[in-house]
């Protein structure tokens, strides 16, 4: 009985060593390196906002927003940086002007996802102010309140953060 156990063993290596597991082996396709969701090696580092970006791999909305809400500007001009624990509002944000349920999904690759302007709510604004400074237009007031259909124009709270169009 070793004998023959022996022999099967014995024959089988033979026949791998042979021509027909040798093409099979080198003829199989490479493997496609897969991203991890929150790598962003091939994603452009700096965008100018407001973009469409098509994702070139899945992507968690987290780390997109990570990588182009580093900072946002005021309605004066100056800029503010987004703390990390900030990040799930302006993910919520870009999440809704998208039409993502959840900030957690993954996006797939091929997605063309919408990147807007974000502006943080300071003490005093309104959207007339904030539309004169940043378009110099207050009565486009009504296209940011139009993006933002959630938040009452009346009773903005300072660090909000509104979408400009």
């Amino acid at each position: 009985m070793k004998r023959a156990i022996v022999v099967v063993v014995v024959f089988g290596v033979l026949l791998c060593a042979g021509v027909s597991c040798k093409n099979y082996f080198t003829t199989s396709p490479p493997l496609r390196p897969s991203h991890p969701p929150d790598d962003m090696a091939d994603f452009p580092e700096t965008l100018e906002l407001p973009v469409d970006l098509a994702l070139p791999h899945e992507a968690s909305l987290q780390a997109i927003v990570a990588r182009y809400y580093k900072s946002l500007k005021l309605h004066n001009g100056a800029s503010i940086v987004i703390a990390p624990e900030n990040a799930p509002i302006i993910a919520a944000r870009v999440a809704k002007y998208n039409n993502i349920a959840d900030t957690a999904s993954k996006i797939p690759a091929g997605r063309v996802l919408k990147l807007p302007r974000i502006y943080v709510i300071a003490p005093g604004d309104t959207y007339y102010k904030i539309a004169e400074a940043v378009y110099g237009d207050p009565k486009r007031w009504k296209d940011i309140n139009a993006a933002n259909p959630d938040y009452d124009p009346n009773k903005l709270a300072p660090g909000w953060a509104v979408i400009l169009p």
